[in-house]
């Protein structure tokens, strides 16, 4: 692992910071995008956007982390969504509230936010319908290579 000298003269390791734009999946389907191993992840946002299809249904968003087959974080947001809406998604850390102003919803990363490699980052859509679909997926995080191997 590399480190670097911050301004204040601590050694701190080095992190790159990812944009990665994710596929989006099919119509009916969650999201789900594993992180590559060989570090710690630090996440930062995860952005996109849901469009419901005109199947009459209450579709409310969540978002989940697992890793190894154990999934260590769930949260969703506590609005419900009807037929044909679109809304625009942002999950990041540092607050907890899970309100939607306008088309735009908001769920919480827990804090610190801090993962391993491989971590998995899912959708769980409940009630999702054959039509609805999730686009525009980005993930921003901050990666330390090398960081968490012995």
């Amino acid at each position: 692992m590399d480190y670097k000298k911050s301004p204040g003269g601590i050694w701190q390791p080095c992190a790159d910071l990812q944009p990665i734009g994710i596929q989006s999946p099919a119509a009916g389907a969650n999201l789900s995008y594993t992180l590559r191993p060989g570090g710690i992840y630090r996440l930062l946002s995860l952005l996109f956007t849901f469009t419901t299809s005109a199947d009459v249904a209450t579709r409310v968003v969540g978002i989940t982390l697992s890793h190894g087959g154990l999934t260590f974080f769930r949260a969703k947001n506590s609005q419900s969504h009807t037929a044909s809406l679109a809304f625009f998604y942002c999950v990041f850390p540092g607050t907890t509230s899970t309100a939607v102003f306008g088309n735009t919803g908001h769920i919480a990363f827990p804090v610190p936010s801090f993962v391993p490699g491989e971590t998995i980052i899912a959708t769980t859509i409940e009630s999702i319908q054959a039509g609805d679909q999730i686009s525009a997926v980005a993930l921003y995080v901050e990666f330390f290579p090398g960081a968490g191997e012995y």
